[in-house]
């Protein structure tokens, strides 16, 4: 498999996650406020380019469908993980390994990006760098969904969820260990991501919030 390669096609018919010798999942309903405004992004601009920084899951490629999108999913932190101890000083390095993370051509401009619980797994240096190689990507005024957790504990890789409704997700944790939580604060990414502005903010539970970002 070449590495950072995608699944990528606009049917609603996904691959099987890659879930095979895992912990058994633990599951938790979240009511979703950002939700709303993503159904609303996906009836507006049609059809609408969707990047999911998520695994493959059925119930958001059969969401996304509904609405005619076009949809790429990269599984971003499964491909970057084990990438983590290589030296990215380069900008053509870094350039390079996100060609390969985020598959695109010359024409791509995504519309609405789903990043999820993407951003707490990753330092501010590389929200940085992702964010600014993704802002070429992206359309102007392009929307983000990301849900970043407070100060506390947080399972050790990223979770992965499941859009039952416009208002509800589904969270499935198989992590058996946690982690501090970096506790990104909406002040700092700020600052490492001038070209993103904070659309909306919805707190959640737990020191949990869902931030819907425009690309500028």
């Amino acid at each position: 498999m070449r590495l950072g390669l995608p699944w990528r096609r606009s049917s609603p018919s996904p691959p099987t996650p890659p879930f095979a010798s895992q912990a058994p999942a633990t599951k938790k309903l979240i009511s979703s406020n950002a939700l709303e405004h993503v159904a609303t992004r996906l009836e507006d601009v049609s059809p609408c380019t969707i990047l999911d920084l998520g695994p493959p899951i059925s119930e958001n490629l059969a969401f996304y469908a509904r609405y005619g999108a076009k949809i790429t999913v990269a599984d971003f932190y499964r491909f970057y993980r084990p990438l983590r101890g290589t030296s990215l000083e380069r900008a053509s390095t870094r350039a390079s390994l996100l060609d390969e993370l985020v598959p695109h051509n010359a024409s791509t401009r995504f519309d609405l990006v789903m990043a999820w619980d993407l951003l707490n797994y990753l330092s501010l240096d590389e929200i940085a760098w992702l964010m600014d190689g993704m802002s070429d990507l992206c359309s102007t005024g392009a929307l983000m969904f990301a849900i970043v957790t407070g100060s506390g504990d947080m399972p050790e890789t990223p979770s992965s969820y499941s859009i039952l409704d416009a208002q509800t997700l589904l969270s499935e944790t198989r992590a058996s260990r946690v982690r501090p939580s970096p506790n990104h604060s909406e002040h700092a990414l700020a600052r490492v991501t001038p070209r993103l502005r904070v659309d909306r903010r919805f707190q959640l539970r737990n020191a949990t919030a869902e931030f819907l970002f425009n690309f500028r």
